[in-house]
């Protein structure tokens, strides 16, 4: 996944979870998960820098979810 596409996928996944009842958006919990495991490997530093970069082309609110995952992160 790249920060071009990123956008399109996530705007596919949310057209079709507004298809059923009772499912939420997944972005913060693949955001944390996705975050966890670039901590896990690569430090903090890399994975705040990898995780904002992806989320460059993304809207505002994805931006600052990502914002508010890296920020409250605790390992």
């Amino acid at each position: 996944m790249n920060a071009d596409r990123l956008p399109a996928v996530l705007r596919g996944v949310r057209a079709g979870i507004a298809e059923r009842r009772l499912v939420t958006d997944p972005f913060e919990a693949v955001a944390t998960s996705v975050y966890r495991n670039l901590v896990a490997g690569h430090g903090h530093a890399f994975a705040m820098s990898m995780m904002m970069a992806l989320v460059a082309l993304s809207s505002e609110s994805d931006k600052a979810t990502t914002s508010r995952v890296v920020l409250t992160y605790r390992d």
